[in-house]
């Protein structure tokens, strides 16, 4: 069973500036969203239905709490850090550009349209380098993955391992990934997916760049014969 935490993502605007409210960890000193975990017999029905819920990467159910210029927590341990700042802050206890991605999309949603254009601005600006940032991230994770794997399969066909050597090159050098930024009508499920979590994404990874051999599976091999012979049979047909 899952534990419940309540992370509090509180920011403020101050003569032209924005702040978050991160609190400070007992181990090394660095930071952390503020949370909390849910007692057992806590009533949380009403923070899920009206608040973003997640599952977080160390496999607790995180509900996503966030206010602008109302903060009710106590400031023990805890200090107002400049939103301009905050990709210098190495954040503890989640994936780090994932808070990040919740950071700054968060206060887009808070921050008013009007009067704050410059704080929006940077914002969307620091928002546009962590999307990108994530995409490749993902990239380099699938590439790792390939270091791990022994046996190849896609779809509709077979593939060989890719040359090790040439992944540890592309990890450092990164010269075939091509970021995909999802179409604002989407076109598909993975548009969809993207612009619902305003998040973009890689190219699919040609793997034969990498050296792998690619062969068509047999089955489908069989089917697309099949298939073209019975056009070439209606073709005869209409003649």
């Amino acid at each position: 069973m899952k534990n419940v935490r309540i992370d509090y993502y509180r920011f403020r605007i101050r003569k032209g500036r924005a702040d978050i409210l991160l609190q400070r960890t007992d181990s090394d000193g660095g930071f952390c969203i503020p949370y909390r975990y849910v007692d057992t017999n806590e009533k949380i029905a009403w923070l899920i239905r009206h608040n973003i819920v997640e599952d977080d990467s160390n496999g607790d159910l995180v509900i996503i709490d966030s206010t602008l210029n109302d903060c009710h927590l106590k400031k023990d341990n805890r200090d107002w850090i400049s939103l301009s700042g905050i990709q210098d802050i190495e954040l503890q206890r989640n994936e780090a550009y994932h808070v990040y991605h919740n950071i700054l999309r968060l206060f887009m949603h808070l921050c008013p349209d009007e009067g704050e254009s410059g704080l929006r601005r940077r914002a969307s600006e620091m928002l546009e380098t962590v999307k990108i940032n994530i995409a490749r991230k993902q990239y380099i994770d699938e590439l790792k993955n390939a270091l791990e794997r022994k046996r190849w399969v896609i779809p509709d066909a077979s593939m060989t391992p890719p040359d090790p050597e040439l992944i540890k090159k592309e990890i450092k050098a990164l010269e075939h990934f091509r970021l995909y930024k999802p179409n604002e009508i989407p076109m598909n499920l993975r548009d969809g997916t993207l612009l619902e979590n305003d998040e973009y994404s890689y190219e699919p990874i040609d793997w034969e760049v990498f050296g792998a051999e690619i062969k068509p599976n047999p089955i489908f091999s069989r089917m697309f014969k099949y298939n073209r012979l019975i056009d070439e049979v209606d073709d005869m047909e209409t003649e």
